[in-house]
């Protein structure tokens, strides 16, 4: 009594539905004494600016809430809220216990580790209404008849019925879809439904598409749909009669009844045009500058290695450029004649390019062989004699000026007539011929924030714009890979990357990249994710559809970019990393305690060349409770959803108003709870849901990461790179880019399991004598302390000592120097498995060492050049709580 606990019933999710719980109830809260402040020149922007601590005395503690570590308080009074140790209540950054605050727990098994484990299987129809678990675990999702979390994740998974209250919880009602998910560990594919010309049944008022939520009256004769109510009348060769328990008897046969995610085979008038595979088209800069780097050498030697990999009926073309267009054609041999050498085609005008042949010459299928005879070689070996002749045909005339912008709209002109992909490798400004662009970075700073053109600086020029409006009219997908580290010229990554945002393509920076440097590790990099890039499965000509209950509708799409409307959203170009988010609104009452439905349709033709319709079925519960709708928020969905919407908004606001927009979403849902949920605890306390416990942890993080943190030390391409990035990222994926994980490396002993358990995001867990490993999804950063024994340098690195050691030129070395640097390497692929056996560049950063900034920079729990501590975080949310319900 006394202690401020929450009512009956508002425990966390059921055991093994969304990670462990340390018993009914939110998590333990903490005294909080609103009286302690910081005082001094505090900015309005308190969780963006640097706060002075000096504070004045108060009457308590200041506090946060207990984290997972609640069972180790040395007091725990009734209703499971605990008693903190505290210091003096002048220093508030140590009244709060860092050791007790919420953390990320260890997950029992994250993916990526070496199989060892127990596996947890998951009905996908016991998660309906239930918190999935978290994405980053080792699960097998069972699909019988609602869609695996891996293909469609909700983040409210039970919703408020009324429009009076659909919005009180404040919680953004959105599903994180990435319909090409790869598939867990014993995981089945969707099945493969062809019902001819027909197409699949549909309902006549929303047209939906049939599925296992259907449920069929009057002896099978109609159905009703789960959408929007509306009866429909079977057609004749879709009959079955009704079993005693009232389902169809054949409802086990066929998969669209039985299953979440199931693909149809579309029909003919689904098809614009006659499927076929893509063609891909790999542009490539073939300036000074990409000589120099090495750029062209590698790009070209990787790209004909990769060759070989590819089926035989990808059809590839190459395009070069400078101040110049190059296509490079394949001449048709005759019969009874030689190969012939290819061909070069120099298109000068690069203020009007155009396609000189048609697609079907300049574009061809790996497998071709001329004449049907394997002596005169394939179309898949003379492109590899090409890429091998380029780099010393271009060092004949080299050239200084880049116009990339004319290279892409001659890859359009060609490509407009079948669509297709094109990969593109840009090293300079385009700053010749058909979109041109100009070194914005020089009026505007170099770095995007604290500057008064920062909006200007992350928005793309507006000729791009709109060029990238006609590639997705042609159904074009443009993937880019951004070659250029500090001190190379600015290559305006905010625009050209547009291109890949609208598209759905992917974008790739390679800061590391630089003349003088070493190539030898960016191009492995390289060769590792484009390799990735061209083998995962793929689509393209894309066309994603949302359909949900009566009472909901889609409000907005955040793919690359943002986009208004319950209309369809176009995706060009699609793969197993594209992840959409569709936000939802109210517009009627929903049924009480009953389900509600959502259905994600995407129309689009496999690398193959089939014309599929993948169709996600997922559902929700609807209650009067609003203590219901916070026990099952899914945090991973949450903030996947925040953090799109932070960077779709990204070049529409200054970036402080984008990082309090990301903390003041977090009080609001905050605030409601403690209102609503909790009132009955005392003030001074804190008190967050169970399943929200790390909201105010992930939201400060967000706005430390590279794409929104204050800073001059983050360029402007840097900035609009992590951006472009962050739109594709999908629940899992989100995870590690908004809060990286830190790993101590094995240096002695071999780690009990893989990856090693993880540790807390401040520089208290460097150690001096070791060697810390940061994964922050998009990259690893290798932190290397001054104290490392020689040996361990040697055998890791290649070097005895770090001092007056560049630390970018610190590689490395390879598993074979020692069984040491065979330990990292393990830890290193058990990372890489998450990401399909692909991992990023090591980066190595040094103690002391004048680059380190940058590596604490991504510490989130500490206090930054110009934001708070993490526990400096949650007294500032308490204070915001505190001020919205008084």
């Amino acid at each position: 009594p006394g202690m401020g606990g929450p009512p009956p019933g508002m425990g966390g999710p059921p055991p093994g539905m969304g990670g462990p719980s340390p018993g009914p109830g939110p998590t333990p809260p903490m005294s909080i004494n609103p009286a302690v402040r910081p005082k001094g020149q505090v900015q309005r922007r308190q969780y963006a600016e640097e706060e002075v601590s000096a504070a004045a005395p108060g009457p308590g503690p200041v506090a946060g809430m207990a984290g997972a570590q609640a069972d180790s308080f040395a007091a725990v009074g009734a209703g499971g809220a605990a008693a903190l140790p505290t210091a003096a209540p002048r220093d508030p950054s140590r009244s709060i216990d860092p050791s007790q605050i919420p953390r990320p727990a260890p997950l029992p098994m994250e993916a990526g580790a070496d199989g060892e484990g127990t596996l947890e299987t998951v009905s996908s129809r016991d998660l309906i209404g239930r918190v999935p678990p978290p994405a980053r675990s080792a699960f097998s999702i069972q699909d019988d008849g609602n869609a695996s979390v891996r293909f469609l994740r909700l983040t409210l998974n039970s919703v408020m019925n009324t429009h009076d209250h659909f919005q009180d919880p404040r919680i953004p009602l959105a599903a994180v879809v990435q319909p090409l998910a790869p598939l867990g560990p014993g995981e089945a594919p969707p099945p493969v439904v062809d019902f001819g010309d027909q197409g699949p049944p549909r309902c006549s008022r929303c047209k939906a598409y049939v599925n296992a939520f259907f449920t069929f009256v009057d002896g099978g004769r109609s159905f009703a749909c789960n959408l929007c109510g509306a009866s429909t009348e079977v057609r004749r060769d879709y009959f079955c009669n009704l079993g005693p328990d009232g389902m169809r008897r054949d409802v086990h046969e066929r998969a669209e009844l039985c299953r979440g995610c199931v693909e149809f085979t579309a029909p003919g008038d689904y098809c614009a045009r006659p499927p076929k595979p893509p063609p891909v088209l790999f542009v490539i800069e073939a300036t000074v500058h990409s000589q120099a780097t090495g750029v062209f050498a590698n790009a070209c030697a990787i790209i004909a290695s990769l060759l070989e990999e590819l089926p035989p009926y990808t059809e590839v073309g190459i395009l070069t450029f400078d101040a110049a267009v190059h296509f490079h054609y394949l001449p048709p041999a005759r019969p009874g004649q030689e190969v012939p050498a290819p061909k070069l085609i120099v298109c000068p005008d690069v203020d009007e390019p155009c396609a000189p042949l048609p697609v079907h010459l300049l574009v061809r299928p790996l497998g071709e062989v001329p004449d049907d005879r394997e002596g005169l070689g394939g179309t898949r070996g003379r492109l590899q004699e090409l890429l091998a002749s380029l780099p010393e045909l271009v060092a004949t005339a080299p050239r200084h000026e880049s116009c990339l912008g004319a290279a892409l709209v001659g890859a359009h002109a060609l490509l407009a007539a079948s669509g297709g992909r094109v990969v593109c490798f840009q090293v300079s400004l385009p700053v010749i011929g058909s979109l041109k662009l100009k070194d914005r970075s020089r009026a505007g700073g170099g770095a995007a924030d604290n500057s008064n053109r920062e909006k200007e600086l992350l928005t793309p020029a507006d000729d791009w714009q709109k060029f990238g409006q006609r590639l997705v009219h042609a159904n074009v997908c443009v993937h880019g890979f951004h070659l250029g580290g500090a001190g190379q010229p600015y290559l305006d990554v905010a625009t050209v990357s547009h291109l890949a945002r609208v598209t759905g393509g992917a974008t790739y920076v390679y800061p590391e990249c630089r003349e003088g440097a070493s190539p030898e590790g960016w191009a492995r990099r390289l060769h590792s994710e484009l390799r990735a890039l061209m083998l995962r499965e793929n689509g393209w000509e894309g066309v994603l559809r949302m359909r949900c209950s009566k009472g909901l509708r889609a409000a907005s799409y955040s793919a690359g970019i943002g986009k208004k409307g319950d209309v369809d959203l176009e995706l060009p170009g699609i793969d197993a990393e594209t992840t959409v988010t569709i936000a939802f609104e109210h517009e009627d009452k929903l049924e009480s305690n009953a389900t509600a439905f959502v259905q994600a349709a995407l129309l689009y033709t496999t690398a193959s060349g089939q014309r599929r319709l993948r169709v996600m079925n997922a559902a929700m519960t609807t209650t009067t409770q609003m203590s219901n709708v916070f026990r099952y928020a899914d945090h991973e969905a949450i903030m996947n959803a925040l953090m799109r919407n932070a960077m779709v908004t990204a070049n529409q606001q200054r970036l402080h108003q984008v990082r309090e927009a990301v903390v003041e979403r977090c009080v609001e849902m905050l605030a409601v709870y403690r209102k609503f949920c909790a009132s009955s605890s005392s003030s001074g306390q804190l008190i967050l849901p169970e399943s929200l416990k790390l909201l105010p942890l992930y939201a400060l993080s967000l706005t430390k990461t590279g794409a929104l943190r204050t800073g001059t030390d983050v360029r402007v391409d840097e900035r609009a790179a992590a951006i472009a990035q962050a739109c594709r990222l999908s629940c899992a994926a989100a995870l590690p880019f908004i809060y990286p994980k830190m790993y101590p490396l094995p240096l002695e002993a071999p780690p009990e399991t893989l990856p090693p358990p993880s540790v807390a995001l401040t520089a208290e867990q460097l150690p001096p004598a070791g060697m810390m490993l940061l994964d922050c999804g998009l990259q690893l950063l290798l932190w290397v302390g001054r104290e490392v024994a020689p040996a361990h340098l040697a055998e890791i690195l290649g070097v005895q000592s770090v001092d007056g050691v560049d630390s970018t030129t610190l590689a490395l070395q390879p598993p074979t120097s020692g069984p040491r640097c065979a330990k990292v390497h393990e830890v290193l692929d058990s990372l890489g498995h998450v990401r399909g056996g692909h991992y990023p560049q090591v980066q190595v950063f040094v103690s002391k060492d004048v680059l380190e900034p940058r590596f604490l920079a991504m510490l989130a729990e500490d206090r930054s050049q110009a934001a708070m501590s993490y526990v400096e975080f949650l007294c500032h949310v308490h204070r915001q709580i505190q001020n919205k319900i008084t």
